[in-house]
């Protein structure tokens, strides 16, 4: 990203090739992996439900709300496909996506969808509440949920792995890092950097500085962080680690508004 930037300082033409190719190589070099090399694998794919975090959390949203106002039918439609749907929370879509009735919703997906869109045009605006509360710590302030980072592992029988702790004291200082015990994160100024509506509102600040020093070519620098956050809004809930490529990328968002801003004192 940063040798773009230094790119697009020199010639525009040039940066605009340069992005577009190695954007296209991306798609194709995605393509492969999840193609050929995962089928060579043996990686089977992740179900659909994997993918309706968002759809499957309003539905649980308008049952939880309007449940006196479902019909028997729209009702006992809705428990087909999503058992757990009384687990509904609406900051967690993993308690009614993990429990989908998948091999049902293979066989009548119309219905599904067709259900969905019924209850889009009758409740519309708890279909909104249910998205916006579902992806809350991504934007607002200071909200009082503590991000944990997990500093452990997906734990498989068929895969055993032995952890062996080289450096006990180094672990348990970075285990307390990311916990959510009172430690680090009880200090405000460190809490705000765990915090993880940050993201959002430093690259909402680069943004700014791009536009008010007039230097719209930086947005090629900025289109993957963008469309990277928007990912995010179709997760099954807000999670540090989600957000942790943004966080890697601060001194770049930093380098673009100082150097935008940069222009508008000239």
């Amino acid at each position: 990203m940063v040798g773009v930037v230094g790119v697009m300082k020199e010639r525009k033409n040039s940066a605009y090739k340069a992005v577009a190719l190695s954007s296209t190589l991306i798609i194709i070099f995605y393509g492969i992996i999840i193609g050929p090399v995962y089928s060579a694998a043996g990686v089977a794919p992740s179900p659909s439900r994997e993918a309706m975090s968002v759809p499957l959390s309003q539905i649980g949203a308008v049952y939880r709300i309007r449940a006196e106002e479902l019909t028997s039918a729209e009702k006992k439609n809705v428990l087909r496909y999503m058992p757990s749907v009384n687990d509904y929370d609406p900051m967690n879509a993993d308690k009614v996506k993990n429990t989908f009735n998948q091999e049902y919703y293979n066989a009548h997906k119309k219905q599904f969808w067709k259900l969905y869109l019924a209850l889009l045009k009758k409740y519309p605006g708890d279909y909104c509440d249910a998205f916006l509360f579902l992806h809350l710590p991504y934007v607002y302030p200071d909200l009082n949920i503590v991000p944990y980072i997990e500093t452990g592992g997906f734990i498989d029988p068929d895969y055993p792995i032995e952890k062996k702790n080289l450096l006990p004291s180094v672990k348990e200082f970075y285990e307390d890092a990311a916990s959510n015990d009172e430690g680090f994160k009880s200090i405000y100024c460190i809490r705000v950097l765990f915090s993880l509506h940050w993201p959002f509102w430093i690259l909402i600040v680069c943004i700014a500085c791009v536009l008010l020093g007039r230097q719209y070519r930086l947005f090629l620098a900025l289109m993957p962080s963008i469309g990277l956050w928007g990912t995010y809004l179709l997760g099954p809930l807000c999670n540090y680690r989600y957000i942790y490529p943004l966080v890697i990328l601060y001194p770049l968002y930093f380098g673009l508004a100082r150097y935008s801003l940069g222009n508008v004192r000239k």
